[in-house]
């Protein structure tokens, strides 16, 4: 259910530089079942047409689009779209990755329950489309104190960028941003693996990080099915979780 105590409203960022990615930006944030939230997309590509993004917004509430040069790398980008944020607790979505309409609202339960001032997901389902299957990566970091979140899942207070910041990388910045945190003494929990689908295009075509699928099933992760369309992925990712 949302948590409507304005303390717990989101300001959701998006990155994004990918133009076939538009809608499904706009339908993850238009999904989240959680009354306070905004969304901040932050165009990181020149050849994006950003009247098409504002055009998109039209038809939620609370969206806010701005654009960045292309030169500019993620983390500068990131820390650009936290300067604009209205609210105080601070979440990175992903342009091409699910996001159920629970995710958001069992984050900040998550960070309430736990008292962190990050949460995020290690175990986390992981869908490939080159070869159809299904992943539960890290299967064992959930529920826990962890040293670092996937960069997709971050939910963060806002009093945390007041000593920390994205460095300005394309890749690794969330990485790095978890280890600055810690460092600050700030407190990382991975919450359950459930609502959070990471979506692996075949070949890595798109993706920052390049790795081989026979990388990705090979390290620390378990293959839950091998033969798995989309839909039925979506579908798994949405059981109720058990909470910390």
């Amino acid at each position: 259910m949302p948590l409507p105590d304005r303390r717990n409203a989101v300001s959701i960022i998006t990155c994004t530089k990918r133009p076939e990615c538009l809608k499904n930006l706009f339908t993850n944030y238009a999904r989240q079942k959680y009354a306070k939230k905004e969304l901040i997309v932050i165009l990181n590509n020149d050849k994006l047409r950003i009247d098409s993004y504002v055009e998109a917004a039209k038809a939620h509430k609370n969206v806010r689009v701005y654009r960045k040069p292309e030169r500019s790398p993620l983390g500068a980008c990131l820390n650009y779209g936290v300067s604009l944020a209205s609210y105080g607790l601070i979440a990175k979505f992903d342009d091409d990755d699910y996001y159920a309409p629970e995710y958001l609202a069992d984050s900040v339960r998550t960070m309430i329950n736990t008292k962190a001032d990050i949460v995020g997901k290690r175990a986390h389902y992981m869908y490939l489309s080159g070869k159809r299957r299904l992943l539960l990566r890290y299967p064992n970091k959930a529920n826990q104190q962890v040293p670092l979140v996937q960069g997709a899942t971050l939910l963060v207070k806002r009093s945390v960028f007041g000593r920390v910041a994205f460095p300005r990388l394309n890749r690794g910045e969330c990485v790095q941003f978890c280890a600055d945190s810690l460092a600050k003494g700030f407190r990382i929990f991975a919450g359950s693996p459930a609502y959070f689908l990471a979506v692996r295009r075949d070949r890595s075509k798109g993706h920052t990080w390049k790795v081989s699928d026979e990388a990705l099933m090979s390290r620390n992760a378990k293959v839950l099915k091998e033969s798995r369309l989309l839909p039925d992925a979506l579908r798994a990712v949405s059981a109720r979780p058990r909470h910390p």
